[in-house]
């Protein structure tokens, strides 16, 4: 049985850059700069306070999008066949313990001397 070749890197940019380009890809927000807190009023907090509240909103809003967009990118990734769809394990498989038992000093079952 015969493996497929790999893709080379210039394969796979050129796959990221389909991916990217597709329809129903999320353009990237646009950068907004806060506006600056209004100097004549009442209270000078409960602007401050406005603002800040503003600038939050936007800040948890745009997390959010950033992860709904590499959300969807892993997904075309996936399904592209360019990363696998779980990760692979790497775990203890032969009953020892996950804690890593040492047994004769780190040598294991080799004896030394003799």
């Amino acid at each position: 049985m015969t493996s497929p070749t790999p893709a080379t890197p210039a394969d796979n940019i050129l796959t990221l850059n389909t991916l990217k380009s597709s329809p129903g890809t999320p353009s990237p927000p646009s950068q907004t700069h806060p506006s600056p807190p209004p100097s004549a009023g009442p209270n000078p907090l409960d602007a401050h306070k406005a603002v800040f509240r503003e600038n939050t909103t936007t800040f948890f809003t745009l997390v959010k999008q950033l992860g709904d967009t590499l959300k969807e990118q892993a997904a075309a990734l996936e399904e592209a066949g360019i990363i696998p769809a779980e990760a692979p394990r790497f775990g203890v498989s032969d009953g020892a313990s996950a804690a890593g038992e040492v047994t004769n000093g780190g040598w294991g079952i080799w004896m030394l001397g003799g």
